[in-house]
């Protein structure tokens, strides 16, 4: 009788086992594919916008709209972005993480700036629900 009991526990070990990686490696991948879709959307959007971005401060039109884009261009650049290569940049200024896309359009030099919060909200959304879903697979 102890060798039944022995390999059921076994068994029953494994399967914990099992079922406790394959919760790890969803949950890794679940955040490694939210967090380069959320990097790629957040990128092809800022590089969407700027098109239009850029024509409406050529034509003088100011967004001063908080959270919303905003552009810099040739020498109101500021001096810490004017060294980056064309395309976006992610740097981390007063606390706040800001995606820059640099971009050259007739001659000129712009800067595109967003910042991540709305990111970075989703980000902890996701995280919840993630956080959540590891809870019930160790139930």
């Amino acid at each position: 009788m102890a060798a039944n009991g022995t390999l059921r526990r076994r068994i029953v070990l494994a399967c914990v086992i099992l079922a406790g990686v394959l919760c790890a490696v969803y949950a890794l991948v679940v955040v490694v594919s939210l967090k380069a879709i959320e990097d790629r959307l957040l990128n092809d959007r800022l590089a969407e916008a700027a098109g239009q971005l850029i024509a409406n401060h050529l034509h003088g039109f100011r967004n001063d709209v908080p959270g919303d884009p905003q552009v810099f261009e040739d020498a109101a650049i500021p001096v810490a972005w004017r060294g980056f290569d064309a395309g976006v940049h992610e740097v981390s200024a007063g606390g706040r993480v800001l995606h820059v896309l640099v971009h050259e359009q007739g001659g000129r030099r712009f800067a595109v700036v967003d910042e991540e919060r709305k990111k970075k909200r989703i980000e902890r959304q996701v995280g919840t629900a993630e956080a959540g879903a590891i809870k019930i697979c160790k139930k």
